[in-house]
């Protein structure tokens, strides 16, 4: 795995919160172990009392670099009590459906963290952040040319554009340069959605310490399930957001 002065600090940081081994796996191992495909660059996962970071080897060395950084904060972060998403487990799911859902957990519990995952890797490493936003703003844009559809009132498309919300929480946290460009990619591709976003109060989103985090993610929760009755999708919130635990 890669080593840098960065990537040091980053784990030195990791071991001085945590008693658990922690293991570093390449894309296939981490595929093959949790029998999952890796979304993204890089993964952690708590998992039989240790920490299993992922980090994809095809990726360029200084997106390996950032990745292993921004995957350690995470394991921070959580063992500093910032909160994650689980599936609320009231029934049997069939393996699709769960697995759909748990891309969501994934999800929010990313919303919940990015913020200060991307404070803390500008201001605590000296990392090439402006080559990793210009990365960033690339594949976000391909995910929303990805999302276009001329479709308005499909369940569908109410779930995409749900999805959607919590994926964009953390444009608000982007270089300004950044976050106007997406926000127009949204105004220009899916004006709905644009909407939506533009009613969200930036100083409203706080994710400076854990309480903050639980608090703003359970607005933003509230505000999608009532996007979705006001569209007449209020199933989506029965079938996915109300199995929507943060802690």
């Amino acid at each position: 795995m890669i080593k840098t002065e960065n990537t040091q600090k980053a784990l030195n940081t990791l071991r001085k919160v945590t008693k658990n081994e922690v293991l570093f796996l390449s894309k296939g191992q981490f595929e093959e172990k949790f029998k999952t495909k890796l979304d993204g660059n890089g993964v952690h996962y708590f998992f039989d009392e240790k920490h299993h970071i992922c980090i994809d080897e095809n990726i360029s060395e200084s997106e390996k670099e950032c990745t292993y950084v921004h995957e350690c904060l995470h394991a921070i972060l959580r063992l500093e009590g910032y909160p994650c998403c689980y599936l609320e487990g009231r029934r049997d799911f069939r393996v699709e459906e769960k697995n759909s859902l748990l891309r969501i957990t994934g999800s929010i519990t990313d919303a919940i963290h990015h913020p200060t995952i991307y404070e803390r890797m500008t201001k605590d490493f000296d990392l090439d952040m402006d080559l990793y936003f210009r990365n960033l703003l690339i594949k976000k844009i391909e995910r929303l040319e990805l999302m276009k559809t001329d479709h308005k009132d499909d369940l569908s498309v109410v779930y995409i554009s749900q999805q959607n919300f919590i994926d964009a929480v953390e444009y608000f946290f982007y270089p300004n340069e950044v976050q106007s460009k997406l926000f127009e990619q949204v105004k220009k591709m899916l004006p709905d959605n644009y909407g939506f976003l533009k009613g969200i109060k930036p100083k409203k989103l706080r994710f400076d310490n854990p309480e903050n985090s639980k608090s703003t993610i359970n607005d933003i929760l509230e505000r999608i399930k009532r996007y979705g009755q006001k569209r007449d999708a209020e199933i989506l919130n029965e079938r996915v957001w109300n199995l929507m635990i943060i802690k």
